[in-house]
């Protein structure tokens, strides 16, 4: 697997290939379901708070995950889990990157949809956006 190819040489540490193994769960079954796993999260990104620490972006995105649960607005709750997941291992100023990147990608996705009723899942797109953050150089 690629993951344990860039843990092997070095090119990734240990909470950025938890959180690229994450993503790319999250992003998949989102796909599929068009829902969050949040059993499946919980477990990884504990896993990376041992070895990242907890920050205050982590715990604002994580309240605004609550606050989209219960005022039920048109993002869901798993978007915010998934960018305070992103927040352990990116600084702000990325996750800003990231999120135009997935906002950008996802309103061109929109355009060339047929059924424009139909919610569109996001987490790939801010999967996306972290992986052309980091490879463009903004991330990590």
């Amino acid at each position: 697997m690629l993951i344990t190819l860039f843990l092997y040489e070095q090119i990734l540490s240990i909470p950025q290939a938890l959180v690229w193994v994450l993503s790319l769960l999250l992003s998949l079954y989102d796909l599929k379901n068009k829902s969050y796993p949040l059993f499946i999260w919980f477990g990884l990104t504990a896993l990376t708070t041992c070895f990242t620490g907890i920050h205050h972006l982590f715990l604002i995105l994580i309240g605004m995950a609550y606050l989209t649960e219960k005022l039920s607005l048109n993002i869901g709750a798993g978007d915010f889990l998934y960018l305070a997941s992103l927040s352990l291992i990116q600084p702000l100023y990325d996750l800003v990157w990231t999120i135009q990147f997935a906002s950008f990608s996802a309103l061109v996705v929109y355009f060339f949809l047929k059924n424009k009723r139909e919610p569109l899942p996001f987490v790939p797109f801010l999967f996306a956006g972290f992986l052309m953050s980091s490879l463009l150089g903004l991330g990590f």
